[in-house]
């Protein structure tokens, strides 16, 4: 993909994320309350510099989903449409790379009775649960959690970070299996018997020292 189309979705998706970043250019990160202001694109680049993973392959048919819906006028129906094709394209890769699940957004859980507390929405293999005290929910209808999911830059840095580590976990257990495959290997030849030895022992068995076979 075009660096100048990835500003473009870029764009888009902070027009569609307005709402969330009013406040301040900061966005909430998972559980433990830290903050990124990394642009998405330096973002990118880093990643493929320090891990040679071109990951804007592997994001393209999210960009290109998200771009072919219809907008029929910035409806809320609209923005509800292009989220769900970014959120089931975003779930494909989470199943390719056997993930188990993404946090997307969160909310005050109104089911806790303590206040402050807060619910969290998961992205999974198999869709978009809201998890709260009283357990996970499956949402149906992403129109009913707009509100309160992350912007899509922060959901795709969510992802990237936990494809990465994917990715580096199978490479060592490659390269684990194979060095214990190359470990056996060698040790098997070392134990080979050289060549011919086995039947001249057959022979020097076969017989008694005065000459009468065994």
């Amino acid at each position: 993909m075009a660096k100048s189309s990835l500003r473009k979705w870029i764009k888009e998706s902070n027009k569609l994320a307005a709402r969330k970043s009013k406040s301040s250019t900061k966005q909430r990160v998972n559980d433990d309350s830290t903050y990124v202001e990394d642009d998405l694109e330096q973002y990118l680049r880093k990643i493929k510099r320090e891990t040679q993973i071109n990951m804007i392959g592997k994001l393209e048919p999210i960009f290109n989903a998200v771009r072919t819906q219809p907008n029929n006028g910035n409806t809320n129906e609209d923005v509800s449409r292009k989220y769900e094709a970014f959120l089931q394209n975003v779930s494909q890769l989470i199943k390719n790379y056997n993930i188990f699940s993404i946090n997307v957004g969160y909310f005050v859980d109104p089911h806790s009775h303590n206040i402050g507390d807060y619910g969290y929405l998961e992205l999974k293999s198999d869709g978009l649960f809201a998890n709260h005290c009283n357990g996970n929910i499956k949402v149906e209808n992403v129109l009913d959690v707009l509100s309160d999911l992350y912007a899509p830059k922060q959901i795709l840095r969510n992802l990237i970070e936990q494809i990465i580590e994917k990715i580096n976990r199978n490479k060592w257990r490659i390269s684990e299996l194979e060095s214990c495959l190359e470990v056996a290997e060698k040790s098997t030849k070392n134990f080979k018997a050289p060549l011919g030895s086995g039947k001249m022992r057959e022979r020097s068995l076969s017989k008694k020292p005065n000459g009468e076979i065994n």
